[in-house]
């Protein structure tokens, strides 16, 4: 028998994962670049999505992810007064009513949207707003972004610390390094050993996440040294930087 509450919950883990991929690709942000964290809001509340979060942050590379009721700490909401179906149901009043829109409090702003219509007065004339007569608009502050519908809507921090941006370099380098194995038909349980010739800052940089390239890639031992054209290496982007990298197997 299937659980239909949990194929529900599937189905939402799986569109989370897709807007946040139509995220990155919209910034140009490869998956091997690891981001902070993605903010989730569903209309159905957190229900058991929680029990995606591993799943959601492996697949879009999140150091963090979070659920929320409450979007208000996240986003803005702009409404602005849609002129052609404003200016059938206003007449003369519709430059008033623009007023009034442009000026809405918050409080008056969230009923409106919530139920549907505001009774409003105007030029002493009281007449009801409804939410065909505004355009409504979302935005997020800067370092965000959002995407998603009136379901289910996925923000990601898309702010880089230098830390974030040197786990992504070093990502791309064990990319690399993967590929080469496969390219070298190397059996997936043997051990590696890589010689680096890099500048001492990039050096220092792999230094620091020597633990997460053991992690993924089968190898003994890391060294540096200078390679020249002579010796058999690969050649990695890495920042500003073209390291060569030489597997021994």
């Amino acid at each position: 028998m299937i659980n239909e509450d949990l194929e529900r919950d599937m189905e939402t883990g799986l569109k989370i994962v897709e807007l946040g991929r139509s995220i990155r690709n919209a910034h140009n942000l490869k998956v091997k670049q690891p981001l902070n964290q993605i903010i989730v809001w569903s209309n159905e509340g957190e229900r058991y999505l929680s029990r995606f979060s591993n799943i959601i942050k492996d697949e879009l590379n999140l150091k963090n992810i979070i659920f929320t009721e409450d979007l208000s700490r996240y986003e803005s909401t702009i409404v602005k007064l849609n002129f052609k179906t404003a200016g059938a149901a206003f007449g003369k009043l519709v430059n008033a009513v623009k007023e009034f829109v442009e000026h809405i409090p918050e409080n008056l702003k969230k009923a409106l949207l919530e139920n549907g219509q505001l009774q409003i007065v105007v030029n002493t004339q009281t007449i009801t707003l409804k939410k065909e007569h505004i355009n409504v608009e979302y935005q997020v502050q800067s370092g965000y972004d959002m995407a998603g519908d009136l379901q289910l809507k996925v923000i990601i921090d898309l702010k880089l610390t230098s830390q974030l941006v040197n786990e992504g370099q070093v990502r791309e380098l064990i990319r690399a390094i993967q590929d080469t194995r496969k390219k070298l038909d190397l059996p997936v349980e043997k051990y590696v050993g890589i010689t680096i010739s890099a500048t001492d800052f990039s050096k220092e940089i792999i230094q620091h996440f020597e633990d997460l390239i053991k992690e993924n890639v089968l190898v003994n031992q890391i060294r540096f040294r200078t390679l020249d054209n002579s010796d058999k290496h690969l050649e990695v982007k890495f920042g500003d930087e073209i390291l060569k990298v030489s597997l021994e197997y």
